[in-house]
């Protein structure tokens, strides 16, 4: 972003607010802005917003837990009442007593909502409120107290399905029964890691490379991963602008992401699909889940040898041979 865009940008985030911020470094995750202007260190879960920070001149890590002895630290909402919860659990932890909790985020996302919930959580008002560009922002005192009871959250369930196995990857799961042997099985966007933990399962010789995009997930499914074949997957942090750890695989499977908020976006799972087969050896194939009525197949049918595995009245497995 250049520096007049910056500087508009900044006019309407709300916690620039007087009151909301103090001038001193912040912590601030899913974006940059405070700590652009504060200084501070960025908590960048997701590997584009981690690399957007870095090239922005910012201090990046992945995990709240990472950052200690922070003065203050915005919490920008997001979807899902369990990422909220663990976002504002691990910059509850960050902050020293003393220092100021902010949250912040679009009227879409609810932050009037969650700034009563926390104000009743913590029995406490907010030390000041701004609203700006159909946005809210909210500070809070952390006091010496630990954490709320209703912010310790089983990280897990801040993922898709809650980090559940879903009715679309268990058909997927179910697919490869009709597959041969497989030696080296690609994983992208792994989620939880339930596709390549079944596949290890499924073939007791194989190894697995998993990428996913969020730092959150990638704990889980290592975990997952090494209960379900110990010493037989690996897990990588990956965006899907960035080179792939591993080619000349067997096997590609993956449950792609198909919404940018209530819309459908087909552009990632599009290029997920094209980083996949770019991976596999030949002969090798990717199995696909979709919902039913997503059309993929154009875009697939260019990439190899296209048929349709399953199908029932919510999902369909799709594959991709290449030559």
């Amino acid at each position: 972003m250049s520096g007049p865009a910056r500087r508009t940008a900044a006019k309407r985030d709300p916690v620039f607010v007087e009151g909301i911020l103090d001038a001193l470094p912040t912590a601030e995750n899913h974006g940059h802005a405070a700590v652009s202007r504060l200084g501070g260190v960025a908590v960048t879960p997701w590997r584009n917003d981690h690399l957007e920070a870095l090239a922005a001149g910012c201090t990046a890590v992945p995990q709240w837990a990472q950052v200690a002895g922070s003065v203050q630290a915005v919490v920008r909402l997001r979807k899902g009442t369990s990422a909220v919860q663990l976002d504002l659990a691990g910059a509850w932890n960050a902050v020293v007593p003393g220092g100021r909790l902010v949250i912040s985020g679009p009227n879409d996302l609810g932050p009037a909502s969650w700034i009563k919930r926390i104000a009743a959580e913590l029995d406490a008002p907010p030390l000041a409120t701004a609203i700006r560009d159909r946005s809210r922002s909210a500070a809070f005192r952390r006091d010496d107290r630990a954490a709320p009871a209703a912010w310790q959250v089983d990280p897990a369930t801040s993922l898709f399905a809650g980090g559940t196995l879903d009715e679309g990857s268990a058909m997927l799961i179910a697919s490869l029964e009709d597959l041969p042997e497989c030696r080296h099985i690609l994983d992208i966007g792994a989620g939880a890691g339930h596709l390549a933990s079944a596949a290890l399962v499924r073939w007791p010789a194989a190894k697995a490379t998993l990428v996913e995009a969020d730092a959150t997930a990638v704990a889980v499914a290592s975990e997952r991963t090494r209960t379900a074949a110990p010493g037989r997957a690996s897990v990588h942090w990956w965006d899907v602008a960035e080179p792939l750890p591993v080619a000349d695989v067997d096997l590609v499977v993956c449950n792609p992401p198909c919404h940018a908020g209530p819309a459908n976006d087909l552009a990632i799972a599009r290029r997920m699909s094209e980083v996949a087969v770019s991976a596999l050896r030949p002969g090798g194939r990717l199995r696909l889940v979709a919902n039913r009525q997503l059309p993929y197949e154009a875009e697939l049918s260019k990439l190899g040898l296209l048929r349709q595995v399953r199908e029932d009245r919510r999902f369909k497995v799709l594959e991709v041979l290449v030559g």
